[in-house]
């Protein structure tokens, strides 16, 4: 199995941004404009992309206040090797300052997804930041 990593520092507290990586204004803000999300155990996120071409259903597994776990679940639009995939957003706060544990693991294949999918998340991370810092609403996807 391959995993992706990334890791960054907000100027922020860990509440602020779990509001970002779990409601679906924070994520509607840097992520995706179109998605559903509920920061609920066993409930189904829905992000959708390119016009609702494509989807990603995750199902969260763990919301706590060092952060949050999903799985992605299969669904009509959900690509193959994305099914199984683990997303982890660890939150761990110090005098005002956050840092970011992110990891999307369970990756069964190195190919080419996998590659696209770590250069994405290394953009979001600092869209992320944005947000919770500075408030700018940035999405990398319009939905």
């Amino acid at each position: 199995m391959f995993d992706l990593l990334h890791q960054i520092q907000i100027s922020g507290s860990a509440r602020q941004v779990l509001d970002a990586i779990s409601s679906e204004k924070g994520l509607s803000s840097w992520w995706t404009k179109d998605n559903e999300s509920l920061a609920e155990i066993k409930h189904v996120n829905i992000f959708r992309f390119n016009g609702a071409a494509v989807e990603f259903h995750f199902r969260v597994e763990e919301h706590h206040t060092n952060g949050v776990l999903w799985t992605c679940v299969q669904a009509p639009k959900v690509p193959d090797e994305w099914v199984g995939t683990i997303i982890t957003f660890y939150l761990m706060e110090n005098e005002g300052v956050t840092d970011v544990k992110f990891s999307h693991r369970n990756w069964k294949l190195d190919d080419r997804a996998l590659a696209q999918c770590n250069t994405v998340w290394g953009a979001l991370m600092p869209r992320l930041r944005g947000f919770v810092e500075k408030n700018h609403v940035n999405p990398y996807f319009e939905g």
